[in-house]
């Protein structure tokens, strides 16, 4: 991933009160939308590295 790649978090929850969050990952310059990465649970070592 490029230095100039904005990691956004977007959360909310399903109907039965589970969260979830979204990591989106977008191009700072090009403004293309690079990929999503969906987790219900987060652990201590945080997102997946790419």
């Amino acid at each position: 991933m490029s230095d100039t790649a904005l990691r956004l978090h977007v959360h909310d929850q399903f109907a039965n009160g589970r969260r979830f969050r979204i990591l989106n990952i977008v191009d700072d310059v090009t403004k293309e939308y690079l990929g999503a990465i969906p987790e219900t649970s987060i652990r201590g070592g945080g997102w997946p590295a790419n």
